[in-house]
C-alpha cells in the first residue's frame, strides 16, 4: 500500500486497517508529500485497465449472440 502526506498522524490513521487485516506494516511505502499523490493518481487507470477488460469481454460474448456488433459498449 502507498500513502503519500506530511501529516504523520493521517498517515497513521490510514494505515491502521492495514494492520487490522493482519497485513504486514513492512508492505506500506511512504512515498513522502502530497506531490507524490498525483502521481499515484495517473497510474490507477493502468491498475484497473485489466479487471474492467476482461469484465468487458465477457459481456460483449455474451451479446454476439443477440446480434450486436462485437464493438459494442460495455
Amino acid at each position: 500500500m502507498f500513502v503519500c502526506g506530511a501529516d504523520t498522524g493521517a498517515e497513521e490513521q490510514v494505515t491502521e486497517p492495514f494492520r487490522e487485516f493482519g497485513r504486514p506494516t513492512d508492505r506500506v511505502l511512504d512515498l513522502g508529500g502530497i506531490r507524490s499523490a498525483r502521481v499515484l493518481e495517473m497510474c490507477l487507470p493502468l491498475r484497473l485497465a485489466p479487471a474492467s477488460a476482461s469484465r468487458c469481454a465477457g459481456r460483449v460474448a455474451e451479446r454476439e449472440p443477440r446480434g450486436l456488433p462485437a464493438g459494442s459498449n460495455c
